[in-house]
Parts: structure tokens; C-alpha cells; sequence
């Protein structure tokens, strides 16, 4: 055969391939997209969960309580843990208005989209500025998409909604800020959404401040510093933040920096699930982003860069917020779209700087292969947690405070603002009828490995009895841990906790893997509590507590052995 025919079969033939990729790719990508979606629609409940319950149930509850203007505008921008979720309830009241009725579902798929447009931005971005193909960027897509952010596929809205917003208004913001002409006016605005959706909106301030410094854009510095003091200003001062208490995690940190950069580098690649492959990944993202810098801040990075940079130093202040709860908050599943965005990021500043068509094509083969990967790793993982969260949601009220959660969803359902899981409504309230009437029932002595639990930090039973615990924060004491029927081999029923003879309904329900191994008895799975009790109605001195536990069937409870604790107000 002829050379100059054996090079239109090989050009031929390399077409042929480039299709074939291509329609690979974009499968892959919309298989992705449906089956998210799928799998998010498939466990959705229409009940709230957690935080849920005072961001959009409690807000809507106060909101259409009250009808003065100046208090509707402070519900808007009232603090909400550390952050000011305007965005969040600006959406909830859309929908609401739309449907005349809250609708935990629908709020989850908007929470949702907020993913996708972070994908559609980021392709519309770099395609237009880098000249990127859609099947180059498909291994960001299919990362971003992955099922390790399952807290936030279902049934978490508020945190969905918060988080996902939040993430791209801060993108748009810090892209927009490196572009020409209107960029600039455009990174101001996506600069103020982001702040009031979420607080992590603020660290857009520090890091574009100071590339506008280093590329002496004075002008634009100046400018966006005035504005940057006027949101910060509305956001602390103005609008009275109440500052978490940070002061001994900050202490820890100054004396143990290193914990807090291991805490960093779990963080920025959580994503990636196994300790040893997150150490080895977050060591690569940390060396290929001192590999970008070394490249004299040239034009076609600085958008690369400050997103990056943006990501570290998130992951610097969740360090120094949650560094108590341990590396294993590094992990939470909602914190893990930051590793994703981080890992996404990462592939195209090494596709961008890769010379060569030959070691592109090779950097986005592999870049599929392990956006595939990494994809379905988690789909089991992601399959169980949400359909232990189903149940969790199908059967008891997922708040730490049972007494406020049930008046929130009663005044809700009383007003027909919102339709409870009916199972949910009925359970509740016959739990709080038993802790009213618990003496109808007959009582038992609570046997050994009924219970074990954490009493505000303290293990307990203690072996120690002269051991005095003294509780010195004033508004509510942590339950933590399992509780049994050990007679019927399952679960109990309902959990309270009895202080000075009240009783206070706790959150069980939880899924407890560990129990289920202990005992070799499936049954156990959810026999975990977490749970809340407000004392700060209890006056200073000793009060006696002990845990009551109603059996499976409703026809007996069994109490633990009374401790004596000590209120002290500080």
C-alpha cells in the first residue's frame, strides 16, 4: 500500500475514533446527569431534615405569623449559624408563594440545580476562554456529579440550596473579576449574592484583593476594597452577628498547626474516601497548585489560581470552626463538592499547561477513566446512607430538639402550609402523650448493655460513682449513643430523658452499624439517638437524671440507674 495512502487510512481512522469518543463521552455525561437526578428523586421525602427544620420550616412559620414589614426583613437576613442564608429563603418563599404549600422535594431539585449550573459554567467558561471541546470536559462534569455529596442529592434543601449557590456565585465572582469590561461590576454583584447565601461567599474578598494587588489593578483594588468593607460591614456589625465560640479552637490551632494542616489536607480531597489515597492526592493538588504560582501568574491561570486558592482557604476556616469534631468532619459527605470542584480544577490547569495534542489527549483519557471511577466508587456508598435517611425521614422527626421540631410542624400542618408523612405526625404524638402518661405503662429496671450513651461529653454510666458532673453551659446538654429492647431482640420504640421527673423526648432512630456488628442482630440497625435537652430553664444546684426506654410494643419502659449533675451558670 502506498504512503500516501496509508495516511488517509490513519487520519481516516483517527476521525472515526474521535467520534466513537465523543459519543462515549457525551453518554457518559448524560447517563451521569439522569442517573443524579434518579437516584436524588428516588429517596426524596417530604419532610425536613435537620437544619431544615428552622431554615425554611420555622422561617416560614414566623414569617406568615407576623405581617410587619420590619420583622419579615429581619427573618430575611437573620443569622443562621454563621452565616446569613438570604438566598436560601428568598427561594423557600418562591416556591411557597408558587404552591401555596412547603414542598421539601421540589426545594431539593432546585438545591440541586444549582450543581448543574456550576457544570454548565464551568463549560461555557473554559470553552470559551481556553478553546476547550466538550469532550475534554467531560471528566469535570462527571467528577462533579459524583455521589459523594449524598447528604445533599436528597432531602437536605436548606443545605443543598446554601451550599451549591453559594459555590457558584463565588465562582462567577472570582472568573468574572479576571475578565475585562463589565467582569469587574459583574464580581462585585455575584461578590454580594454569595456572601448572603452563605458565609464561606466571604472569603472571595481576601483572595481577589489581593490578585488585584499583585497585578496593581489599584484602581479596581481600591474600589473593590470600599466594597468589600460595606458588605462586611452589613454582614457583622450592622446586622449584630453573634461570633461562634472559636477562641479555644483557635488556642489548639496556634500550638498544633500541623493537625490543622492535616485537617486542611483531608478536607481538599475527601472526595477521594480511603486516608492513604486522600494524604497522597491533597500532597499532588498542594504541589501542582505551587507548580501553577511558579508560572509568574501568567494571564491564562490567575482564574485557576484564585479558584484554587479560594478552595484552601475554605478549607482553613472549616479547620478552625470544626477541628474539634475531629479529622472525620473533614469528610462530611456535603463538604465534599469542594474536593470535587478542587480535583476539577486541578485537571484542567494540568490539560491547559500540557504542551503537546499527544499529552492532552492523554491527560483527558485519563481524566475520564477516573472521573468514572471515582463516579461509581461511591454509588453503593451513597445508596445506603440515602436509604437509611429514607427511613429516618418515614419514621421520626430528625431534629435534635423533638419539643420545638413537633410545635413547628404542628403549626404548619394546623395552618396548611405544609402535609407531614403521616406515620411521622401520629408517632410523635403519641410520643409526646407517653411522656406525659409514661406510668401506664409497667416499668422495668433498665438491664446491662441497654443503653450507652454520652452525657454533655462525659461517658456515662460512669464506673466512677463519686464522680460529680458538672454541666457548666446553660441552654441544653448533648444525648449521644444506642439504645435497645433487649426482651424483643429490636429496637425500641421511644427515648426520654428524665430530669427531676420530667420527661424530655429524645431523636432516635439513627442508624448504628456499629451495634448491628456488636450483637450480630440486623435488627439493632437504628437504635441510635443524638438528641438535645434545653436546661436552661433549671435552676443552678443538683438535679437527678436517668434515660427511659419504651419497649418495642408500647407496653413497658425501662429506666437507668439515676445520676446527680450540676448546673452551674458561667
Amino acid at each position: 500500500m502506498r504512503p500516501d495512502n496509508l495516511k488517509k487510512l490513519f487520519k481516516l481512522t483517527l476521525t472515526k475514533l474521535g467520534k466513537i469518543y465523543f459519543f462515549i463521552s457525551i453518554t457518559l455525561l448524560l447517563s451521569a446527569i439522569v442517573f443524579y437526578f434518579y437516584t436524588s428523586l428516588k429517596f426524596s421525602v417530604n419532610m425536613p431534615y435537620s437544619d431544615d427544620y428552622d431554615a425554611i420550616l420555622d422561617f416560614i412559620n414566623k414569617f406568615y405569623t407576623h405581617s410587619d414589614f420590619g420583622y419579615r426583613l429581619y427573618l430575611l437576613f437573620s443569622q443562621f449559624h454563621e452565616h446569613r442564608i438570604v438566598f436560601d429563603r428568598v427561594i423557600t418563599l418562591f416556591f411557597f408563594n408558587i404552591l401555596g404549600k412547603i414542598n421539601f422535594c421540589i426545594l431539593s431539585i432546585v438545591g440541586n440545580l444549582g450543581l448543574i449550573l456550576i457544570i454548565l459554567f464551568l463549560i461555557i467558561f473554559f470553552k470559551k476562554k481556553y478553546g476547550f471541546k466538550l469532550t475534554e470536559l467531560t471528566p469535570i462534569a462527571i467528577t462533579m456529579l459524583c455521589f459523594s455529596q449524598w447528604e445533599l442529592m436528597a432531602d437536605f434543601p436548606m443545605a443543598s440550596i446554601q451550599q451549591y449557590y453559594e459555590l457558584l456565585f463565588s465562582i462567577i465572582s472570582i472568573v468574572t473579576f479576571t475578565c475585562e469590561g463589565y467582569g469587574f461590576i459583574l464580581g462585585i454583584v455575584f461578590f454580594v449574592l454569595a456572601v448572603f447565601t452563605g458565609g464561606g461567599g466571604l472569603f472571595v474578598s481576601p483572595i481577589v484583593l489581593l490578585y488585584l494587588l499583585l497585578t496593581r489593578q489599584y484602581k479596581r483594588f481600591s474600589t473593590f476594597l470600599i466594597a468589600s468593607l460595606i458588605i462586611f460591614y452589613i454582614y457583622f456589625p450592622l446586622l449584630h452577628y453573634i461570633s461562634p465560640p472559636i477562641k479555644d479552637t483557635l488556642i489548639f490551632c496556634l500550638k498544633n498547626p500541623t493537625t490543622l494542616l492535616g485537617y486542611m489536607m483531608i478536607f481538599i480531597s475527601s472526595a477521594a474516601k480511603n486516608y492513604a489515597l486522600i494524604f497522597i492526592l491533597a500532597i499532588l493538588l498542594i504541589l501542582n497548585y505551587l507548580w501553577l504560582l511558579r508560572r509568574k501568574l501568567n494571564k491564562d491561570n490567575h482564574a485557576l489560581i484564585l479558584l484554587i486558592s479560594f478552595i484552601f482557604l475554605t478549607s482553613l476556616v472549616v479547620g478552625l470552626n470544626r477541628i474539634f469534631l475531629g479529622f472525620d468532619s473533614a469528610m462530611f459527605s456535603r463538604y465534599t463538592m469542594y474536593s470535587l470542584f478542587l480535583f476539577s480544577i486541578s485537571y484542567i490547569s494540568l490539560f491547559l499547561n500540557a504542551k503537546g495534542k499527544k499529552i492532552r489527549s492523554l491527560i483527558a483519557l485519563l481524566g475520564l477513566l477516573l472521573s468514572i471511577v471515582l463516579y461509581v466508587g461511591w454509588i453503593q456508598t451513597a445508596y445506603s446512607e440515602l436509604s437509611d435517611k429514607q427511613y429516618m425521614l418515614n419514621n421520626f422527626m430528625s431534629y435534635p430538639y423533638q419539643d420545638k421540631a413537633f410545635e413547628n410542624i404542628k403549626l404548619a400542618k394546623e395552618n396548611g402550609w405544609f402535609i407531614p408523612v403521616q406515620n411521622v405526625y401520629d408517632r410523635t404524638k403519641q410520643e409526646f402523650y407517653l411522656a406525659e402518661n409514661i406510668k401506664q405503662l409497667k416499668k422495668y429496671n433498665a438491664p446491662p448493655l441497654l443503653v450507652l450513651t454520652y452525657f454533655y461529653k462525659y461517658p456515662f454510666p460512669f464506673e466512677d460513682k463519686q464522680f460529680q458532673l458538672i454541666v457548666k453551659k446553660y441552654d441544653n446538654i448533648n444525648l449521644y449513643g444506642w439504645a435497645l429492647d433487649p426482651f424483643g431482640k429490636t429496637t425500641a420504640s421511644f427515648l426520654f430523658a428524665d430530669i427531676d421527673g420530667k420527661l424530655y423526648p429524645l431523636t432516635y432512630g439513627f442508624p448504628r452499624n456499629d451495634v448491628v456488628k456488636l450483637f450480630k442482630i440486623p435488627q439493632f440497625k437504628f437504635s441510635g439517638f443524638n438528641s438535645n435537652v434545653s436546661i436552661k430553664d433549671l435552676s443552678n444546684g443538683a438535679h437527678e437524671f436517668s434515660l427511659i426506654v419504651v419497649n418495642h410494643d408500647q407496653t413497658a419502659y425501662y429506666q437507668t440507674e439515676k445520676l446527680i449533675f450540676y448546673k452551674e451558670t458561667e
